[in-house]
């Protein structure tokens, strides 16, 4: 049996999901005939069914999956007719031979008959005669045939939970423009080290069905920050999703963050809105185009300008954004602007129709005036009788309009609309 030897290569594709495909180049050495490989060092979460080898010749006849052995329960399999003793409370010795384990109790073999050691009474356990090969971490093992004889390079690939990755952006709002910075956010909590490995990001929404048992947790989000080269990747598109190879080559180990610049930084057109959806609350919005290469998903951070220091003012998340599409950022609640909504009237026309009459008043405290956009959504179908506002936009589920509110005073809009239930 030969093991898997120096890992020459690691590429690593990390998917914004949270998982990842490893791709390690190793080399390793075999026998002419029929020889078998084991590969160590996994990474702890990977999912093993996702396996493979590729070789430069022979052909892998059997692929053979071996799980970790430090749980009790395979601690106990390993141990089954071998003798064992057992620690019990007030300093109790019971030794015999292991017949059996469960959740809820050993059963022993001693010199008065078998036992049964409820769990709960059990300190500790121990094996005399532990199984021979102990695996802390899972190995997988191919039988190859027909390969020549020496030293040659093979591909191992796999998936592992934790791997992940997202966008972070900075934006610094200047008075008609604001200057947007984007990075990407890389996690490993894999539980294996990854050195000089080169990396490609994929942003969109990969189907997937239900991740199998991981075969380790992970120890908790709990981790620094690398900083990595400031070049930015090459983005393309990948099937339905986009693709980002990153220049150079990245050390990423378990627990430990890296963040790379995703893009150089931008100077956009943006463009400050006021929204009104329902309570008591006008929201500000902040709006721009996404004119260049895509945006992936990603947490937004907006910082303003005040006497030479940068002030957070709010943060949002993006969807992926496509090129050409409006990011609209939902910052906080408008500090000086109130809303007050108020059913003046509510009436049956007719077998389940209704028409509802709503007035919503908004007060302005501030020192000029302001446009608010509000935007109503409705049962579909619905029927706009009347308004106090010509509508600037309707849909079968949405009513929408333009509200012109001056500086100290108030404005109303009134609306009847008729539903069917």
């Amino acid at each position: 049996m030969w093991l898997l030897l120096l890992v020459a290569q690691v590429h690593l594709t990390v998917y914004s999901g949270g998982f990842g495909l490893v791709e390690e180049t190793r080399t390793f050495r075999l026998r002419q005939g029929t020889d078998t490989l084991e590969t160590p060092e996994l990474a702890p979460r990977a999912d093993l069914t996702t396996v493979s080898l590729d070789l430069p010749s022979g052909e892998v006849r059997e692929k053979r999956i071996l799980y970790a052995q430090v749980r009790p329960e395979a601690l106990a399999a390993g141990g089954l007719e071998h003798p064992v003793e057992v620690a019990l409370p007030d300093d109790l010795l019971l030794s015999g031979i292991l017949l059996g384990v469960s959740g809820e109790a050993l059963v022993l073999k001693t010199s008065r008959g078998v036992v049964t050691v409820p769990r709960q009474q059990v300190r500790y356990w121990l094996l005399k005669q532990p199984p021979k090969e102990l695996r802390a971490r899972p190995l997988v093992q191919w039988v190859v045939t027909g390969a020549r004889s020496g030293s040659a390079r093979g591909v191992l690939r796999y998936q592992t939970e934790g791997l992940g990755w997202q966008a972070l952006y900075r934006v610094r709002l200047q008075e008609k423009h604001l200057d947007l910075s984007g990075f990407i956010h890389l996690s490993n909590t894999s539980g294996k080290d990854f050195d000089q490995a080169t990396l490609t990001l994929i942003a969109g929404e990969v189907h997937r069905l239900p991740a199998p048992p991981v075969l380790e947790k992970g120890r908790g989000p709990e981790a620094f920050m690398a900083l990595a080269p400031s070049a930015t990747p090459v983005q393309q598109p990948l099937a339905e999703y986009h693709r980002y190879d990153l220049p150079g080559r990245y050390t990423l180990k378990d627990h430990e963050d890296l963040q790379v610049r995703l893009f150089p930084d931008r100077r956009v057109p943006a463009e400050e809105r006021y929204v009104y959806r329902q309570g008591n609350e006008v929201m500000w919005h902040l709006r721009f185009v996404n004119a260049e290469d895509p945006m992936p998903a990603g947490r937004v951070r907006v910082y303003q300008v005040a006497d030479r220091h940068e002030i957070f003012v709010g943060e949002d998340w993006i969807g992926h954004v496509p090129k050409g599409d409006t990011v609209d950022l939902s910052l906080g609640k408008a500090f000086d602007l109130r809303a007050r909504e108020t059913v003046e009237a509510s009436k049956r026309v007719g077998p389940g129709v209704w028409e509802r009459t709503v007035a919503i008043t908004f007060r302005n405290f501030k020192d000029q005036t302001v446009r608010i956009q509000v935007i109503r959504s409705l049962p579909e179908g619905f029927e706009l009788i009347q308004a106090s506002e010509k509508p600037s936009r309707k849909t079968a589920r949405t009513l929408e309009f333009w509200i012109t509110v001056p500086a100290h005073g108030q404005k109303v809009l009134r609306y009847t609309v008729q539903t069917r239930s």
